[in-house]
């Protein structure tokens, strides 16, 4: 079995529409700021589930995952 965990979270500012989706689903991840989603300084990626569900529900796809394969 093949245990993944996140390395990463990016948000692409360009094409953000700050809906607050992310916000609302992952808010220890994903804060709202100047209108657009951005990571948080610390966020927790304990929270996998909830990070991947933000980036399936991102209207502009603008959120990236990136794992690492332990």
């Amino acid at each position: 079995m093949i245990d993944l965990q996140i390395a990463s979270v990016t948000v692409n500012q360009k094409t953000c529409i700050g809906c607050g989706r992310c916000a609302s689903t992952a808010p220890e991840v994903f804060r709202i700021r100047k209108g657009k989603s951005s990571v948080r300084d610390q966020p927790d990626f304990s929270l996998h589930d909830y990070i991947r569900a933000a980036e399936r529900n991102c209207p502009s796809n603008s959120i990236k995952v990136f794992e690492l394969e332990e």
